[in-house]
């Protein structure tokens, strides 16, 4: 019992009087990659959309991506069936970056929209349910893709 309160007072006593020592650590910068944020719902046809940024370094005290403009963004339609997906072509849609009059104009850069939007919203496009999704995006030579389901 003696010893065991020793040890215990020990412990505390190492605890609250340990060394202390400021280590400076030096992060190199990291490589920049392409960040991608795809929105696509079956409700509200402005609410289908991308966001393309890049990621910025940990001690960049801006914490905002930096958008990524020109890039060609499409999403096509499709659905799994015997075993691999099927894409319907002829519902492809090439998202485009759109003056909006209700978007601030600095947040306009990198957010990719349905063109149809503008000129003929009611066919823009908008999520099925049960229907898969592939985004496909290439910028600067090289190629990303993502495949998504909407559920019922």
């Amino acid at each position: 019992m003696n010893t065991t309160r020793i040890f215990l007072i020990s412990l505390i006593a190492v605890t609250f009087f340990a060394c202390e020592k400021d280590i400076d650590i030096d992060v190199p910068a990291g490589k920049q990659w392409l960040v991608v944020e795809g929105y696509i719902n079956t409700v509200n046809r402005f609410y289908n959309y991308v966001v393309l940024s890049n990621s910025v370094d940990y001690f960049n005290p801006n914490l905002q991506g930096l958008p990524v403009s020109n890039a060609t963004v499409t999403i096509t339609e499709g659905e799994w069936r015997n075993n691999q997906y099927v894409w319907d072509r002829n519902t492809t849609v090439q998202l485009r970056e759109l003056n909006f009059p209700g978007i601030p104009s600095n947040f306009r850069n990198g957010v990719y929209f349905d063109p149809r939007l503008i000129t003929d919203s009611s066919n823009a496009l908008i999520g099925r349910p049960q229907k898969d999704y592939l985004l496909e995006i290439v910028f600067a030579g090289k190629s990303y893709s993502a495949i998504t389901r909407l559920l019922a």
